[in-house]
């Protein structure tokens, strides 16, 4: 499980590992040794913080901030993509739904 989730990051984030590194070891975009471990943690903070304020609801919150922080989208701007869809999704359904909000966020990336 850690090498699959080491191997993810590696390709998700920027500079990864070199031939040699020991598991536990990430390097940052420069190039420096970085644990990677408590940027981990850090990130598993935020289903228990969006838990403490919005309920069960906020684990699903804080899990979409901890991704969308991975993939350097931000936490905020994740957790406002997820609302913006369950808001759309009431009046228009969820397919209508996801596909408008799969255009603004193609149009966001690419514009």
């Amino acid at each position: 499980m850690v090498r699959v989730l080491n191997h993810w990051l590696a390709r998700v984030l920027p500079g990864g590992r070199e031939p040699g590194d020991p598991w536990w070891v990430f390097r940052d975009a420069d190039g420096q040794d970085n644990d990677w471990w408590p940027q981990l943690v850090s990130l598993g903070c935020y289903p228990l913080v969006f838990f403490v304020l919005f309920g069960w609801w906020g684990v699903l919150l804080g899990l979409v901030a901890a991704v969308g922080t991975l993939l350097y989208w931000g936490a905020l701007l994740s957790v406002a993509v997820l609302v913006i869809y369950v808001l759309l999704s009431l009046f228009l359904g969820w397919l209508w739904a996801l596909v408008i909000v799969a255009l603004l966020v193609w149009w966001f990336i690419y514009r």
